[in-house]
Order: structure tokens, then C-alpha cells, then sequence
């Protein structure tokens, strides 16, 4: 676990670091200069909505229901294919004029900052509880993992201080640019937590 860790932090500071070379201004830093491929930005926005529910959430449900909570894998499929359809519009009007958030959007539409800002800390207030959830929880499966050698506050709070160091050395460009492995990651581990826990019925 401790090797795994460590390769995997290594290779987070890798992109990083190659991203805070591309940094010269803000949005640079926070929209990754607006020159992310689709495939860069489908990985991490995947890996970004869908592994906490994945890794923390859907185990625990097939360990406790069986083989029927298993059916909520479907959403993996469900909640993109539902959002190429219903934000069809939003990402039209986005590639159309140029928006990458929902802030700018809402600012041109309504002729004011003021909606911008509301949309950032509406977005701060449910992700902050959301990422202190799924950092806890990543942290008891560490802890797990490593036999309850690691301590799960510890673990937490080395987890939240990488996050803070990766995002505000590469930014948005660093973040995403690791998108790609942890997919394939999500992958291979899904399918071995779903292994695992055939063998365990």
C-alpha cells in the first residue's frame, strides 16, 4: 500500500509540476489557459463526479444488499448519457460564445457578476461538506488497507494537504492532466472490488 501511495503521489506532482510551467496568468491556473482537450476534460470531469459514489458508496451497498445494489452501477452510464442530453444546450451555448462555467454563462445571460458569484458559492458550499465526506472516507479505506497501521486523521489530512498542493502548483491543467490514469484506475478497481465481492457471496 505505502509503495502504491507513494508512485501514485509521485506521478500527481509529475503533472503538477508540468502544469505549473504552463502557468503565466489566472485562468491559466484556474481553466487550464481554456486549451484542455475534450478527452482530458471527459476523463476528469468523470473521475471528478462519479469516484466517491464509486469507491465509497457502491461497496458498501453490494456488501450490505447483495448483488441487486449492484444495479446502481447503471448510473455510471445513466448520469453521462442524461447530461448529453439535458446540457446539450448548456455545452452548445458554451463552445458557441466561448463559456467554460456555469458563472460565466449565467453572468453574460443576466448582464452581472452578481449571479456569478452566487454559482461560486453556491458550488463552494456543497462541495466543501462533500470533499471533507469523501476525504474521510478514502481515508478509513487507506487505514483499512493497510491493516489500521495508518491512522485515518493522519491519512485525511495528508490527502487534503496533497490535493491543496497539486491544485495550486498545476491548477486546473495539472488536475486534469492526471484525469486519464485515474480513470483507467476507477476501472480496474471497480472491476476488482466487484471480483472480490463475488467471491465474498
Amino acid at each position: 500500500v505505502f509503495i502504491w501511495l507513494a508512485l501514485y503521489f509521485a506521478y500527481l506532482v509529475f503533472w503538477a509540476m508540468r502544469g505549473s510551467a504552463a502557468i503565466r496568468t489566472m485562468e491559466d491556473l484556474s481553466l487550464a489557459g481554456r486549451g484542455l482537450s475534450v478527452w482530458t476534460a471527459v476523463t476528469a470531469a468523470t473521475i471528478a463526479s462519479l469516484t466517491g459514489w464509486l469507491f465509497t458508496a457502491l461497496p458498501g451497498l453490494l456488501l450490505r444488499d447483495g448483488f441487486p445494489a449492484g444495479y446502481l452501477a447503471f448510473a455510471a452510464i445513466g448520469i453521462p448519457a442524461l447530461g448529453a442530453f439535458l446540457a446539450r444546450r448548456q455545452w452548445i451555448l458554451g463552445r458557441k460564445h466561448g463559456f467554460l462555467t456555469a458563472g460565466e454563462m449565467f453572468a453574460a445571460y443576466f448582464g452581472g457578476n452578481v449571479v456569478r458569484v452566487f454559482s461560486v458559492l453556491v458550488a463552494v458550499l456543497l462541495c466543501v461538506p462533500f470533499l471533507a465526506l469523501l476525504l474521510d472516507a478514502a481515508a478509513q479505506m487507506i487505514s483499512i488497507a493497510s491493516n489500521r497501521v495508518l491512522d485515518p486523521l493522519i491519512v485525511m489530512w495528508t490527502i487534503a494537504a496533497a490535493i491543496t498542493i497539486i491544485g495550486t502548483l498545476g491548477g486546473l491543467l495539472g488536475v486534469a492532466r492526471s484525469g486519464p490514469l485515474q480513470m483507467t484506475m476507477v476501472v480496474v478497481g471497480v472491476g476488482l472490488t466487484g471480483l472480490a465481492a463475488y467471491h465474498v457471496m
